[in-house]
């Protein structure tokens, strides 16, 4: 296997989250990871949903295993979920979600150094 960083990019597979258009304050909150994909020949075979950034009372998350989760919209500030895919050779890619109490979700444009192309 190569160290070159854009083989390894390339290889991974690739978290997507699909969002809402909008969000209300006590509102079910429907994010789906279906759109999520693996590189050539490999197959995404696991979805991890966390809450990452919720402050001392995180939400509860249903579906944290599957390729949709559903979490309950703040009444107050916002907390960040976590996608993380895995594909058959145990290579994962996470996407952040930042959920407020009202407005749309939006995806967390964040990329770790190790996907970073060089």
């Amino acid at each position: 296997m190569s160290h070159c960083p854009a083989v390894s990019a390339a290889l991974r597979p690739v978290a997507a989250v699909l969002l809402p258009p909008t969000v209300s304050a006590g509102q079910n909150v429907v994010l789906r990871g279906s759109g999520s994909g693996a590189a050539c020949n490999r197959q995404v075979t696991g979805f991890a949903w966390t809450i990452v950034d919720a402050g001392p009372a995180p939400p509860g998350i249903v579906g944290g295993q599957t390729d949709t989760a559903i979490v309950v919209a703040p009444a107050t500030g916002s907390f960040t979920v976590r996608l993380t895919v895995t594909d058959d050779l145990g290579r994962q890619d996470s996407a952040n979600v930042l959920v407020t109490q009202d407005g749309v979700p939006k995806v967390l444009a964040e990329t770790p150094k190790d996907k970073l192309l060089n």
